[in-house]
């Protein structure tokens, strides 16, 4: 199981993710869409551990 919660990440003064929640059990499969900018690579990163959050 992959498990965010209340997950938010900043750099600097610009707040990429807020209070972040992402639950996703074995064997599911999800996908994420947005604008650009709206954090996308950002919380798959988290999900990683290859950025680590602010909360």
């Amino acid at each position: 199981m992959i498990r965010l919660e209340n997950v938010s990440k900043s750099y600097g003064t610009f707040t990429a993710v807020s209070r972040v929640n992402v639950s996703i059990d074995r064997g599911e499969v999800y996908g994420i869409i947005g604008a650009s900018g709206a954090g996308k690579s950002t919380v798959l990163r988290l999900m990683n551990q290859l950025e680590i959050p602010d909360e």
